[in-house]
Parts: structure tokens; C-alpha cells; sequence
């Protein structure tokens, strides 16, 4: 029976540890399944529109024909959610930043936008048709919201909702990647998460101890 307690806290206390390091494994790999597609996605693209800096403005557009003419063609399997329920979530509004408050950022907003939800059920929002970004390098129609797990919790910035932009560059990059002092301000605890995509990017691919995880 001692010997049986014994397991059992040994097991209590290496169980969360284990499952953590899980989850960051997946949540991880997400992420770079995420990073490849998109950006094999945009370089097909570019072979049939020209390079991405001299695309049309998705904002004179409108979202809708943005998508359909410079991202739908390249990618597969996806669904669109035309409602925030289509997705699965509860509400337009599910997000929160790492200090826990609720995000303004919503999952649905009629032509300025089109969220999809890949085959892995990873759902992507804002393919940017108004609205800027705070990267000097990214365009105006730049910002892309990555839910690795659907509308599955915690739904927080940095936890499992992460944030790319399309750069001029050609590449789809995590938002903050140039910017060590963006990642250091906005990746750590009480944080708004929006970098924390690049921290990863930046530790090789990894979520590392000093990750606010």
C-alpha cells in the first residue's frame, strides 16, 4: 500500500508536467503545419497574380473577392464560416490576451474578412480587407488570426490564437518577427500574446521555459 501512495504522488506530481509538454509539442506543430501551408499557398498564388506587393487592395475589393481570387484557388479542403457558429464558437467575440482580458478581435466580420476552417480544424480569420498592422513591413490587407484548435478553450493570444501578417516580402510571417522589443513586450506575462508566434519562431521552433505558457 506504501508503495502504491508512492506511485500515485510520483504520478500526480509528473502528470501535469508531462501533458504540458503535449500540448506545446501539438500546439507547436500546429503552428508549422499552419506557416507551411500558407505560405505554399501564397507562392502558388504569386505564379498566377504576380507578386504579392503589387496585388489589389482587399479593401477595395472587399474581403470576399480578395479571397476568392488571391487565396481560395491555392488552398484545400477548407470551409468557410460565414457566421461565428459555423465555426463552432459561442461567440463573435471569444478571444482573450495572456492578462486574461476579453479581445476585441472578432471571428466573423461580413466582407472584410472570410474566416475558414482547415481539414485539421485549425481555423483562420482575416484575410485582411480593412484594417492595418502595426508591422512597418506589412500591408494594409496583412493580418491573419490562427486558432490552432478551433473554438476548443483557452481561445487566448499566445496560448492557442496566434497572429501572422503577409509581408512584402512574399512570405507569410508571424506578427512582431523583426521587432525584439515587440516580442518582448507583447510575449510575456500579463502581455497582449499578439507575438508570441515569433517568440517561437525566434527559440527554433519551440515553446522554452521562459515562455508565458
Amino acid at each position: 500500500m506504501i508503495t502504491l501512495g508512492i506511485i500515485g504522488i510520483v504520478a500526480a506530481m509528473t502528470l501535469p508536467v508531462i501533458v504540458g509538454k503535449y500540448k506545446k509539442q501539438v500546439t507547436v506543430s500546429h503552428l508549422k503545419k499552419f506557416y507551411t501551408t500558407m505560405n505554399q499557398a501564397l507562392k502558388r498564388s504569386e505564379v498566377d497574380n504576380g507578386e504579392f506587393k503589387y496585388w489589389s487592395d482587399g479593401k477595395e475589393m472587399g474581403g470576399t473577392a480578395y479571397f476568392n481570387k488571391y487565396w481560395a484557388p491555392y488552398l484545400k479542403g477548407f470551409k468557410i464560416c460565414k457566421t461565428y457558429s459555423a465555426c463552432m464558437y459561442n461567440s463573435r467575440q471569444p478571444f482573450k490576451d495572456l492578462s486574461g482580458n476579453a479581445s476585441g478581435a472578432v471571428v466573423v466580420s461580413e466582407d472584410s474578412r472570410t474566416t475558414l476552417m482547415l481539414p485539421d480544424g485549425t481555423v483562420v480569420i482575416n484575410f485582411v480587407a480593412m484594417g492595418g498592422s502595426e508591422d512597418t513591413e506589412a500591408a494594409a490587407t496583412s493580418i491573419i488570426y490562427v486558432d490552432v484548435n478551433g473554438r476548443k478553450n483557452p481561445n487566448v493570444f499566445g496560448k492557442d490564437v496566434f497572429i501572422f501578417a503577409r509581408t512584402q516580402n512574399g512570405l507569410v510571417q508571424p506578427y512582431g518577427i523583426n521587432s525584439d522589443n515587440t516580442v518582448k513586450s507583447s510575449c510575456r506575462k500579463g502581455g497582449d500574446g499578439w507575438a508570441c508566434a515569433a517568440k517561437i519562431v525566434k527559440d527554433g521552433w519551440e515553446i522554452k521555459d521562459d515562455y508565458p505558457w
